[in-house]
């Protein structure tokens, strides 16, 4: 995955979980900025930004998500309605198509924790428009097991299931099955109600050039850090005096312990 599209990711988790751009602009820069300065890899860097993100915005709750969904004209999206972490998580697998391990990995779940709080969160979120998907109410002999709670139609949707024997078995049994391509219709319904339902107001060409600005800086700082530490120790052990003192020491070390 991109940089770019990895940071536009962010964004609009930024947008998400604080609604009001200009309460999210600063807080998204605050968090991308302070991460910059571990030593992480790219994907790892946006991860561990995105899990401060969230949990700096669950220890404030959802009240701030209302009001500031009131006062930016948000109020009617049932989508600002959601508990943080359900709106995270939805950003997460609609717009940066993140797989359910990454997003494990953020939320500090397992893969089938992940598949559970996202069906979760798109049905409570399909409910408040209206739209309640179910399941066959029977299945034929080589129908897929239907689990309630984590349908193989959101694997499906969400590119879960790799293309392998299980996917294969699926296509084709669509093909044949109308319960099952019932059953998926539902699903997709409700996918693409929660895709359109999810904002993208920070989604914007020149933020993500700003942030790609500042992980850049990040990264220059990190390494300037770096060098500056080492010239100052070398510089530092060129020094007489300092080579005395540890020639010194090194003395003492050897008497007390090699005599």
């Amino acid at each position: 995955m991109s940089l770019d599209r990895d940071l536009e990711t962010f964004a609009q988790l930024g947008t998400a979980l604080w609604i009001a751009p200009e309460r999210a602009r600063p807080v998204v820069i605050e968090t991308l900025g302070a991460v910059s300065l571990l030593e992480l890899s790219e994907d790892r860097a946006l991860e561990r930004a995105a899990m401060l993100m969230l949990a700096r915005a669950e220890s404030r709750g959802n009240a701030e998500g209302t009001l500031t969904s009131l006062a930016s004209g948000q109020f009617g999206n049932p989508f600002f309605k959601l508990a943080p972490s359900e709106r995270f998580i939805l950003v997460a697998l609609h717009s940066g198509r993140w797989s359910y391990e990454r997003v494990a990995r953020v939320m500090n779940l397992d893969a089938d924790a992940v598949e559970r709080f996202a069906w979760k969160s798109r049905v409570r979120l399909g409910a408040a428009q209206g739209i309640l998907p179910a399941g066959p109410k029977t299945l034929g002999t080589h129908c897929p097991e239907y689990d309630f709670e984590r349908p193989w139609t959101q694997r499906f949707l969400d590119e879960e299931i790799p293309n392998g024997r299980e996917r294969i078995f699926l296509q084709n049994h669509l093909m044949a099955c109308s319960l099952c391509q019932n059953a998926l219709n539902r699903c997709r319904d409700l996918y693409f109600r929660a895709d359109k339902a999810i904002p993208k107001d920070l989604a914007q060409e020149d933020f993500v050039r700003e942030l790609s600005r500042i992980r850049r800086r990040g990264l220059v700082f990190r390494r300037k850090s770096l060098v500056t530490f080492r010239d100052g120790l070398l510089a530092m052990l060129r020094q007489r005096d300092i080579q005395l003192w540890l020639a010194l020491a090194a003395a003492l070390l050897f008497y007390r312990y090699f005599r």
